[in-house]
């Protein structure tokens, strides 16, 4: 298994150096977030960006006062963050700070061969809630799950409630099986309804996390795809089951579904960023 990191990979030098060009302004900040699957190991490519690329950056425009900061949304963390709800909303809201100082690239997304892990909404509208309660019965899955941990005070909205007298262990378990009631039965939904106004609201409810902070990402202001970097990687030779890497299903084998979604998201990338902000490499 190989892959190439970043310092064999000039591109991410020039996307960045292009983004800021231009730039006269004093006193500036500029925040960049980047974000990965937590277990998709991009180590290489974090370490480069942290110690290589911003340092060379901020070298490279002192000049202009620019000040450039990299924020790694993993650094330190032994358990993926998306496995927090309300941690995740907190990191989007980061992300769009560092959209509102910026002056030029404020999101760095890094894609590999794996589209999980999922981060369960805090809330979902009545309508959701139970179109998604339906099909997870029709479908076998435990849709008692889902009355459980989500409880409606107002008959409008269903509300996440926080883990209390559970194990952090515990949490995982309960979060990954409601996780994979939420997204499938969303991502059927979606699929059976694809001209319903309706459709976009439960294929947004099927994305993953990182999908997730992209599309927030793309959509805090008019153009900020051009201030947006996407990192595409694939690895040669992976080795099937092999779960750090790639998505598998309850038998160990290949999840087809997340490789559609990922592969979707691909080619979401492609059709929303400029060819200057994709890099690809293997």
């Amino acid at each position: 298994m190989r892959s190439r990191d970043l310092s064999e990979t000039p591109n991410s030098m020039e996307a960045l150096r292009a983004d800021f060009f231009g730039l006269d302004t004093n006193d500036c900040a500029t925040n960049i977030l980047f974000s990965n699957v937590h277990t998709d190991h991009f180590v290489e490519e974090r370490r480069h960006l942290l110690e290589m690329v911003g340092p060379e950056l901020q070298s490279h425009y002192d000049d202009l006062g620019l000040e450039i900061e990299l924020v790694d949304m993993h650094y330190g963390t032994t358990v993926d963050p998306c496995y927090d709800a309300e941690l995740f909303v907190d990191h989007l809201h980061e992300l769009g700070e560092c959209h509102r100082v910026s002056m030029g690239c404020f999101f760095i997304c890094l894609v590999g061969d794996k589209y999980q892990p999922y981060v369960l909404p805090l809330t979902l509208e009545k309508d959701s809630f139970q179109s998604i309660s339906t099909k997870a019965n029709c479908n076998g899955l435990n849709s008692e799950l889902l009355d459980t941990w989500y409880t409606s005070h107002d008959q409008e909205n269903y509300v996440l409630q926080q883990p209390r007298d559970i194990t952090c262990e515990e949490w995982l378990v309960t979060q990954k099986e409601l996780g994979s009631i939420i997204q499938s039965s969303a991502q059927e939904i979606a699929t059976n309804e694809i001209d319903s106004p309706t459709a976009l609201i439960y294929h947004a409810l099927a994305w993953s996390a990182l999908e997730r902070q992209f599309s927030h990402a793309l959509g805090l202001a008019p153009g900020t795809a051009h201030h947006i970097l996407a990192v595409v990687r694939d690895w040669e030779g992976l080795e099937e089951k092999h779960a750090d890497y790639q998505d598998l299903d309850n038998e160990g084998h290949i999840d087809t579904k997340q490789k559609e979604q990922l592969k979707t998201f691909r080619n979401r990338l492609a059709t929303s960023l400029p060819n200057d902000n994709r890099i690809y490499f293997s």
